[in-house]
């Protein structure tokens, strides 16, 4: 809507709340040979966010509507297309409750006194959020009063001054309108794993070091709209469907790191070269497995510790998400920056 005052019903800076706490605990049972570990958060923020009010576009006013027949008699002979931006119901305005719950449990160690050490954690993540909006129009009420024969008849052609109340739409009326909806989402993952490094044998540079290990992850997600956001009966408000999906992830790594040369060697422009190569496999419950997965890198320090020269190469694998996967079709409308008025 050209000309439209945006700007008086747009929030500049979105008004949150934030509330956290955390705790951590070490306790060495038995030295460096045996320790107990674990930690924990919650989050919780609160947020808001305001729009203009919805816009109606593409309307259809039947040739029935009162309003229509006292303004315009006998010249209202077929339905009348129209955009409306209904400013009586005010704002659209959204709340959103995000929650965050973060655990880690463990035990990690030394194999006797040598150069080898283990850990394995238990972790368990939940993050949920509650979306409440208020502001939309109740579809079926609306296109049943813009068709209403008598004076209960939704006015479309009186002025409603901005932040203002209607002149000729009773608040009733607007009362019957006003739609709320509701969504809820929530992603937990659980996660152990076990992995051991150390030095396996020297070179004349130095030790090569090798670790291996496994994980296991458990992963949920899911959106549950209400009904009204389902199937679309508040105006303007996004269509979106339920979503519950879940998978298993089972991984093993590992890593080696070889010192080829080292200052004692006394190689022209070698202070330091080392070499490491890691890889990583996946196999997921439900899209397959990554095959593996290989990373190089070099460390070199050709002259001392003042310069070192890095470089790498590997390969990864982004599982696809769930909405990707399983997610089925709805309406969405992504909101843009304005560089130029620095407004969205």
């Amino acid at each position: 809507n050209p000309g439209f005052p945006y700007g008086f019903y747009t929030v500049v800076y979105r008004p949150y709340e934030r509330y956290n706490a955390n705790a951590s605990i070490n306790h060495k049972i038995f030295d460096d040979h045996l320790e107990a570990f674990a930690n924990s958060y919650y989050v919780r923020n609160q947020s808001f966010n305001q729009l203009a009010p919805s816009p109606l576009a593409g309307q259809t006013l039947p040739a029935s509507n009162y309003w229509y027949q006292q303004l315009f008699g006998a010249q209202a002979t077929g339905p009348l297309r129209f955009s409306y931006r209904p400013v009586e119901f005010g704002p659209r305005q959204t709340f959103t409750d995000f929650e965050s719950f973060h655990n880690v449990f463990g035990l990690r160690g030394r194999i006797n006194e040598s150069s080898w050490k283990w850990e394995t954690a238990f972790m368990y993540d939940r993050v949920t959020t509650t979306e409440r909006q208020t502001g939309g129009v109740v579809g079926a009420n609306y296109d049943k009063l813009l068709a209403d024969k008598t004076s209960s008849a939704f006015n479309v052609f009186g002025y409603t001054p901005i932040g203002g109340s209607s002149p000729v739409v009773p608040q009733s009326t607007l009362s019957s309108l006003s739609g709320t909806a509701y969504s809820f989402s929530a992603d937990s993952i659980f996660l152990g794993d076990a992995h051991v490094g150390g030095q396996v044998f020297d070179l004349p540079a130095g030790a090569v070091e090798a670790s291996l290990g496994s994980e296991y992850r458990q992963v949920k997600g899911s959106s549950e709209p209400d009904i009204a956001i389902q199937n679309g009966l508040i105006r303007p408000f996004n269509i979106s469907q339920p979503l519950i999906a879940s998978r298993d992830v089972h991984s093993f790594f590992g890593e080696v790191l070889v010192p080829v040369l080292g200052k004692d060697q006394n190689v022209p422009l070698v202070h330091s070269l080392t070499f490491s190569h890691a890889g990583r496999y996946e196999s997921f419950s439900d899209v397959g497995n990554t095959h593996y997965k290989p990373s190089f890198n070099f460390r070199w320090q050709p002259i001392d510790k003042q310069l070192t020269l890095r470089g790498s190469y590997a390969e990864g694998y982004i599982a696809p998400g769930f909405d990707q996967l399983y997610q089925l079709p709805g309406q969405d409308f992504t909101e843009l920056y304005n560089p130029r008025s620095e407004e969205h």
